[in-house]
């Protein structure tokens, strides 16, 4: 009974810690369950509506756009994409003599001002890193460019 009085108030409190900081998602995931995250059901369909072989860009700082909680897209997607700011670029500065090092670096700069790039950004893009495909938060959906997929927070569209 002791051991329950100590851990029953320490389980509820780490508890509400993760409902605080990801309240977009479902904090058991039953297997099966389609995920309720709007990033979590992009990056699904990216996995099961694109080639394997696609390179996809993504805003380098989309970890921490509020509702998409953490979910990762390398993991989810199955994908490649460009560095983006995380785990990418603290190898890079971990390690700055690295080729790869500069190489993420590049990347990520190469996406400086995400939020106001258009159609010739993305070709851009294309031409230089070989990106086929873009995730983009609704708000910020490029005007001309074919995107199948959409929901409440996400767009997936191809790059021509």
């Amino acid at each position: 009974m002791r051991w329950l009085l100590v851990f029953l108030p320490l389980c509820a409190g780490m508890g509400y810690a993760q409902l605080q900081l990801c309240p977009g998602n479902r904090h058991i995931e039953w297997p099966g369950a389609a995920p309720e995250n709007p990033w979590s059901q992009a990056f699904l369909w990216v996995r099961g509506h694109t080639p394997r072989d696609a390179t996809f860009a993504l805003d380098p700082h989309y970890m921490a756009i509020p509702g998409e909680d953490n979910q990762g897209f390398h993991a989810i997607a199955e994908r490649s994409s460009l560095a983006t700011l995380g785990k990418s670029v603290s190898v890079a500065v971990l390690f700055p003599g690295l080729p790869l090092a500069k190489e993420c670096l590049t990347q990520v700069q190469a996406r400086r001002g995400w939020r106001n790039f258009n159609r010739r950004d993305f070709e851009r893009l294309k031409r230089s890193y070989g990106v086929s495909w873009i995730v983009v938060r609704r708000a910020h959906d490029p005007p001309g460019m074919l995107c199948p997929y959409r929901n409440s927070a996400v767009a997936v569209c191809k790059v021509n």
